[in-house]
């Protein structure tokens, strides 16, 4: 097909870092999703919160948006 850019599959930066601890801030904002569930974790009656799960689940990435939230 002409035109059409090629795509280097084998690029490392293509899809992005596998763990969002490690990810830029700018990219890991620009596809980051607030779920609703994360507003359990902005609840100020509940001081302490814990959050567990298997590795590669999630935690470092909610617990960007988290920070982030409490920031603004």
């Amino acid at each position: 097909m002409a035109g059409l850019p090629k795509i280097n599959v084998t690029d490392i930066t293509l899809f992005g870092n596998e763990a969002s601890e490690l990810e830029d801030e700018e990219i890991f904002f620009s596809y980051a999703v607030n779920r609703k569930e994360l507003g359990q974790f902005l609840d100020e009656k509940s001081l302490i919160q814990i959050v567990c799960s298997y590795k590669g689940e999630g935690k470092s990435g909610l617990l960007r948006l988290v920070r982030r939230q409490l920031s603004a």
